[in-house]
C-alpha cells in the first residue's frame, strides 16, 4: 500500500496512457484518519490570508507545514512496521513517539504564530480541538502497542527508552 493510502494496481494492456493505473483507496485505522485530518486542516489554515497574512507568512507558516508533513510521514512509517520481533516493536515505538513530538511542535508554533504574530486565535479554535483529538489518539495507539508488544516480546528497556529519545531531534 502507498503511504497516502491508496493501492495501486496495474491492469494488463491499457489502452491508453493514462488509464495504465487504476486507484483503489484502502480501508484507513482512526489512527491513520485523524492524521489525515489535522495535515488537511493545518494546511488549510496556513494557506488563510486572515490567519497568516503573506507579509508574514514566511516567518513561521513554512516551519509548521514541514512539521506537519513530517508528523504525517512518521504516522505512516510506523504504521507500515508489522512488529514481529523486539526490535520491530522498538522501531514502531520510535516513529510513534517521534510523530507525537512532531504534532506537539506543530502546536508549540502555531500558539507562536497566534502571541507573536496576531494571527487569528478564533480561526485557529477548530484546529486546537483537532489537535487534541489527534494528540489523543496518537498517545492511545502507541499505549496500546507497547502493552500488546510488551507481552509477546518482552517490555522496552531503559537502552531501548533512551535510544527512542536520542532520536528525537531539537525542534
Amino acid at each position: 500500500a502507498h503511504p497516502s493510502g491508496i493501492t495501486v494496481v496495474m491492469e494488463e494492456k491499457p489502452k491508453k496512457r493514462r488509464d495504465r493505473y487504476k486507484i483503489e483507496p484502502t480501508q484507513k485505522t482512526r489512527v491513520e484518519k485523524a492524521t489525515d485530518e489535522i495535515v488537511k486542516r493545518t494546511l488549510e489554515v496556513l494557506c488563510k490570508e486572515d490567519v497568516f497574512p503573506k507579509r508574514s507568512r514566511w516567518l513561521m507558516a513554512y516551519k509548521i507545514a514541514d512539521l506537519i508533513n513530517d508528523f504525517h510521514g512518521f504516522v505512516q512509517i510506523a504504521n507500515e512496521i508489522e512488529v514481529r520481533s523486539h526490535a520491530e516493536f522498538v522501531e514502531r515505538h520510535k516513529y510513534q513517539t517521534l510523530a507525537i513530538a512532531f504534532l506537539k511542535a506543530s502546536d508549540v508554533k502555531m500558539t507562536l504564530a497566534v502571541d507573536v504574530m496576531k494571527a487569528s486565535a478564533n480561526k485557529l479554535e477548530f484546529w486546537a480541538g483537532q489537535y487534541n483529538d489527534t494528540l489523543r489518539q496518537l498517545q492511545g495507539w502507541r499505549n496500546k502497542d507497547e502493552k500488546r508488544y510488551a507481552e509477546k516480546y518482552g517490555s522496552l528497556t531503559e537502552d531501548d527508552k533512551t535510544q527512542i529519545e536520542r532520536s528525537i531531534p531539537i525542534l
